[in-house]
């Protein structure tokens, strides 16, 4: 009889009170989950603006490669860059259109370059230029040509 009375003095927590808590984790997480998903898009939307930005990048190189030949002979490289743009790639097929999993994300294409820069003893330096806005977060993300990294500015 002492065991069993030993045993019914141990604490212990409730049903209810496990439920309660339950519901009220269950409660953070639902209020909480809207703001971590606009966090993730966001992040996935910048990450998706470099990968574009870097693909630009990576036509151009090939571009470069394949074009460079008769790029120097014309004289382009005299004036040490040139701008290859976004049209130019899509048209001999090195790039296409990006598609962003953000809907309302579009990028001004028409202006839309890589510049490449060359030095005889360096080779070839690329910089993209490409302006993307966000509709849904009234966002607009850029990179210019001559920076180093892009920036991302309210839309208002």
């Amino acid at each position: 009889m002492s065991r069993i009375g030993d045993l019914m003095d141990k604490k212990a927590f409730t049903l209810v009170e496990l439920l309660v808590v339950i519901v009220i984790i269950g409660l953070i997480s639902y209020l909480s989950f809207p703001a971590l998903m606009r966090v993730i898009t966001d992040t996935n939307a910048k990450k998706e603006f470099e990968y574009f930005g870097q693909t630009m990048v990576d036509a151009a190189k090939i571009y470069i490669k394949k074009e460079a030949v008769d790029l120097h002979e014309a004289g382009a490289f005299n004036g040490k860059t040139v701008n290859v743009g976004f049209n130019q790639l899509e048209t001999d097929e090195y790039v296409s259109e990006p598609t962003f999993t953000k809907k309302g994300m579009s990028c001004d294409l028409d202006n839309a370059f890589v510049r490449v820069k060359y030095s005889s003893p360096n080779g070839y330096k690329f910089s993209y230029n490409l302006e993307c806005k966000d509709v849904s977060t009234k966002k607009k993300y850029t990179k210019k040509a001559t920076d180093k990294e892009f920036t991302i500015n309210d839309l208002n």
